[in-house]
């Protein structure tokens, strides 16, 4: 099976429903943030809510738990146990308030199979073009708390693995500590994994859908895997209209980042009484 849809019946009908289904390949994470962050929301008058499940092709080992509630407000968790054992799939069903127009549904059923259940070639931006790494690292140097770590698979990179900015909060330029310094150790003993799955959360629940994904990187100075926050660098041919989009929701999504990362570096770093850095 490739794509597949449906239209389950709401209790007393009063809601409209849209289900969405796809188990022959993962989708992309350009797929995956587009479709969230630039897609649903054209649709915010009418949506209610949503749930999903989703096999990712730049974190193809793991499920992703997807919800919307509210005013655009998502929640993500990731499960590294991936489907247990089950062939991936992804599925996604979309809540409506009573209603909505046939005309509408149809919309959104192709919003899912164009933003979704296409396969477009990848296509990795060059170097100093709008949306390449080099673009991206250079609006995340703005926030100092910010560190850009390595793909897990070093040597082995996939075109999948290549088309994602991978960067996570460590605080580490804001205080002085070294690159080499393992956080998670003496004198510091910070959960730095800990801080960025609640830093990604409190970006996904705010208003007007940022959305930002987790996944896992690599400390290239201290060699060890950790958790990252993920954002897509690739473009699909059939994407191009969204793609200045997307860059313009990475800057925005990460003014909403460094609001919070504040807070949590205060309180992530507040048993810290001495270490090896400039603060």
């Amino acid at each position: 099976m490739t794509s597949a849809f449906n239209r389950p019946t709401c209790a007393k009908n009063e809601c409209i429903a849209i289900e969405w289904s796809r188990d022959d390949q993962p989708v992309s994470l350009l797929q995956l943030q587009t479709f969230l962050s630039v897609c649903l929301p054209r649709w915010r008058t009418s949506l209610r809510r949503g749930k999903g499940t989703f096999w990712v092709a730049e974190d193809r080992g793991s499920r992703w738990e997807w919800q919307l509630s509210g005013r655009l407000r998502y929640a993500m968790q990731r499960s590294a146990e991936g489907f247990a054992g089950a062939a991936g799939a992804s599925a996604i069903v979309l809540i409506f308030a009573d209603g909505f127009e046939e005309r509408d549904v149809q919309k959104v059923e192709a919003d899912l199979q164009h933003y979704l259940g296409s396969t477009p070639p990848l296509s990795i931006p060059t170097t100093g073009s709008p949306g390449s790494r080099e673009a991206y690292i250079a609006m995340l140097d703005k926030f100092v708390v910010f560190d850009v770590l390595s793909s897990p698979m070093m040597g082995n990179v996939s075109g999948d693995e290549s088309a994602v900015l991978r960067f996570r909060l460590t605080g580490r330029r804001h205080f002085k500590i070294p690159a080499s310094a393992y956080l998670g150790e003496d004198p510091y003993v910070v959960d730095v994994d800990g801080m960025n799955r609640e830093l990604a959360s409190l970006v996904s629940m705010s208003q007007g859908a940022p959305f930002i994904s987790m996944g896992e990187g690599l400390e290239a100075a201290t060699g060890r895997t950790c958790l990252a926050l993920l954002w897509p660098l690739s473009t699909h041919v059939l994407l191009e209209t969204d793609a200045m989009e997307v860059i313009d929701r990475f800057e925005e999504t990460m003014q909403i980042a460094a609001k919070e990362a504040d807070a949590l570096l205060k309180r992530y770093f507040a048993h810290v009484k001495s270490c090896f850095c400039g603060h």
